[in-house]
């Protein structure tokens, strides 16, 4: 199997990264890939039908991750999901229905082949943004910019060129801000993931 490194959309092979991510964890009994994948890897992001309301396999996330399958399989190697139809540039039904599935397979340590699969190719990075939902905050509203702008300005550490004297929150601010929220980042206690709270956010409901 060709896990080689492909640098589009922050993507790294699970079985080539270093440090605490290679180390094999085997617990007292199995346990679903979707809780492993949630416990162990904090930069990564199941990835679900209907993500971004999308039934269609045409996100950039799902369209990465199935020309990587499509590509690690094709010429003859293996094909591990067992895919009828390994054409197009969208992510077939058949290709999401299989990450479906192994998300509720049970193994018993991070070095089983489905958790790497899994891992591979049915998850995405997480982003800022899924960060800071976890906390119970979300991006901004129109009626929130201004009072958020009001407190940025004070430091405008993002070095935004807009009048700071304007109460008046900027564009340039609100697209920063977004730039910011979907950044990846798999640590909770980056300090982006606090400025973006801070800064480009309010409390969310329920």
């Amino acid at each position: 199997m060709n896990l080689a490194a492909k640098g589009a959309l922050g993507f790294a092979s699970s079985a080539l990264v270093s440090g605490v991510f290679t180390s094999s964890v085997r617990p007292s009994g199995p346990r679903t890939i979707s809780r492993w994948i949630q416990d162990r890897r904090p930069d990564r992001r199941l990835l679900f039908d209907g993500y971004h309301k999308d039934f269609s396999g045409a996100t950039p996330v799902w369209q990465f991750v199935w020309k990587k399958y499509t590509n690690d399989f094709s010429s003859g190697n293996s094909n591990p999901f067992r895919l009828t139809n390994m054409s197009g540039e969208n992510a077939s039904q058949e290709f999401r229905n299989m990450c479906k599935k192994l998300f509720r397979e049970s193994v018993s340590s991070t070095d089983d082949e489905k958790y790497i699969y899994a891992v591979e190719y049915c998850t995405r990075p997480t982003l800022v943004l899924d960060l800071i939902w976890d906390q119970g905050y979300e991006i901004a509203s129109d009626s929130d910019w201004n009072n958020l702008w009001k407190e940025y300005k004070n430091n405008n550490f993002w070095n935004i060129t807009s009048a700071t004297s304007d109460d008046n929150a900027p564009e340039k601010f609100k697209t920063k801000c977004k730039a910011e929220s979907e950044k990846a980042q798999g640590n909770k206690k980056d300090a982006s993931v606090a400025k973006v709270i801070k800064y480009c956010s309010k409390k969310r409901a329920g």
